[in-house]
C-alpha cells in the first residue's frame, strides 16, 4: 500500500467518524428541573452535592433538595426559629466534614443540621457591619478552612470555637482588603487565598502573616 493510499484511508475514516458523530443530535440529553417539576423557583444561584448524594439548589425563593426523584423545599418561616434565615439563597458549599453551608441575601450564613433538619444561623448582629448579612461566596481551602465572602469583607470560620475572624477595608488601614464587596474566593495552595472584589481588583491573602497583596489594572499579576 502506497503512502498516498494510506493517508487517503485515514482521511476517509476521520470523515466517516465526524459524520457519524455530528449526525446523531441525541447523543446528549438534558433533563429539565423547573417549577413544573417541583423546583420552588426558576432562578438558581448555587448548586452543591452533599456526602449523601443529595443535590442542593439555592434559588431566589428558598433552598431545594433533590434526591433524583423529588424535590424538598426549605423556606423561611418567621414562626419557626429552626427554618432558614432568608429565602434568597446565593451560595452553597458542602465541606469535607459533611456540613452544608448556605449563604443568603440579607439573612447571613446558615448551616444545615442533618439530624434535626433545621438551620443554625450565623447572622452578624454588629450594626456597623450590617451588610455582612449579604453572603456572596463560600469556599473551603486545602487545609479544610471555611472562608465566607460577604458584601462587607470576608471571614474565616474557626471550627474550635464556632466563630469567625473578619477581614475588611476601613479608613487609614495600610494593609487591608482593597474593596469590601467580595465576589469570589479561591485557592490552589495552603499558603494563600485569592479574593475577587467588586471594583478593587484581586487580593492575595497570606494566611500565615494575614497580609494582603493587591492586583488591579495598575498592578498586574
Amino acid at each position: 500500500m502506497s503512502k498516498k493510499t494510506k493517508y487517503m484511508l485515514i482521511f476517509l475514516s476521520l470523515c466517516f467518524y465526524n459524520t457519524l458523530l455530528f449526525s446523531q443530535p441525541n447523543l446528549f440529553r438534558f433533563k429539565h428541573l423547573t417549577v413544573s417539576q417541583g423546583l420552588s423557583q426558576n432562578t438558581v444561584n448555587a448548586i452543591a452535592q452533599d456526602q449523601y448524594g443529595f443535590i442542593w439548589f439555592g434559588t431566589d425563593n428558598g433552598l431545594n433538595r433533590y434526591d433524583g426523584y423529588s424535590i424538598k423545599h426549605f423556606l423561611h418561616d418567621k414562626t419557626n426559629p429552626g427554618s432558614i434565615s432568608n429565602d434568597q439563597v446565593i451560595a452553597l458549599n458542602s465541606d469535607s466534614k459533611g456540613r452544608l453551608w448556605i449563604g443568603t441575601q440579607s439573612g447571613g450564613l446558615n448551616r444545615y443540621d442533618y439530624n434535626t433538619q433545621t438551620f443554625i444561623k450565623y447572622i452578624d448582629s454588629d450594626t456597623i457591619k450590617v451588610r455582612s448579612k449579604d453572603i456572596t461566596s463560600i469556599f473551603e481551602d486545602l487545609s479544610e478552612n471555611i472562608w465566607v465572602g460577604t458584601r462587607y469583607g470576608f471571614k474565616k470560620y474557626i471550627d474550635s470555637t464556632d466563630t469567625f475572624i473578619s477581614y475588611y477595608n476601613y479608613n487609614n488601614c495600610s494593609n487591608c482588603l482593597s474593596e469590601n464587596i467580595i465576589n469570589s474566593i479561591h485557592s490552589s495552595s495552603k499558603k494563600h487565598i485569592w479574593i475577587g472584589t467588586n471594583g478593587g481588583g484581586i487580593n492575595k491573602f497570606d494566611i500565615a502573616t494575614e497580609t494582603f497583596t493587591v492586583f488591579n489594572k495598575e498592578q498586574k499579576i
